[in-house]
């Protein structure tokens, strides 16, 4: 069963979307989402949460171990971590949850690479 982003909660199990490519530059990461044709740009605090987003745990598990250790309330930890994975679900980057209409990301123009070397 599919979900919704708005329901997204506490005990939600994050993964990301198998067409979704990652690349870290500067602690920050882009995102592609093969699928959609659309980049997707993380600061740095969301791309550490990005990279926790590997089916092994709850975001409130998650939030709680972030929390430790960068020395924040938890439960400003799970607030600030489901809205982030609410916002990427919305983009259609996380898997079981329906992107919501309308793009987001930064379309990338199709490009003919066929007569390339």
């Amino acid at each position: 069963m599919t979900r919704t982003a708005a329901e997204v909660g506490p005990d939600f199990v994050p993964r990301r979307a198998t067409s979704t490519y990652t690349v870290e530059l500067d602690g920050e990461a882009i995102v592609l989402d093969e699928q959609r044709n659309r980049l997707h740009l993380l600061n740095a605090s969301a791309t550490v949460v990005w990279a926790c987003f590997d089916a092994s745990g709850t975001l409130d598990e998650i939030a709680h171990d972030l929390a430790e250790s960068v020395g924040i309330a938890r439960d400003q930890s799970v607030a600030e971590i489901v809205a982030l994975a609410r916002s990427l679900a919305a983009e259609g980057l996380l898997d079981g949850i329906a992107p919501d209409p309308g793009a987001h990301g930064i379309e990338i123009p199709d490009v003919d690479v066929s007569g390339l070397p």
